[in-house]
């Protein structure tokens, strides 16, 4: 009984966890919240260096796009991390590809 209650609470902990990590940011304009909507799955890969966040943004379409590691400041990611992450132009470039290939 013991054991199962163990592994309950180890559940919910890891649920809750993962829920906390993925968050949604809605002060995006264009092209970011374009870019979002087209996608099928918009990724912010990242991990903490320091006072600064290494980070690269995976889009997943027809095809996947990975983009190239960037060092951006924490509290810019924090605020907004797409697009700390990747350029405007990237993205206005990867939106024109997104409504190419649909």
């Amino acid at each position: 009984m013991k054991t199962l209650l163990f592994i309950v609470i180890t559940t919910l902990i890891a649920a809750t966890a993962t829920a906390q990590d993925a968050k949604t940011y809605s002060n995006y304009q264009y092209p970011y919240t374009d870019l979002l909507a087209k996608s099928k799955q918009v990724l912010v890969l990242s991990s903490v260096q320091g006072i600064k966040v290494k980070c690269r943004v995976k889009i997943v379409n027809e095809q996947t796009w990975i983009s190239d590691y960037r060092l951006v400041d924490e509290d810019d990611f924090n605020a907004a991390p797409l697009k700390a992450c990747m350029s405007r132009d990237e993205a206005k470039k990867k939106l024109r590809d997104a409504y190419a290939t649909s």
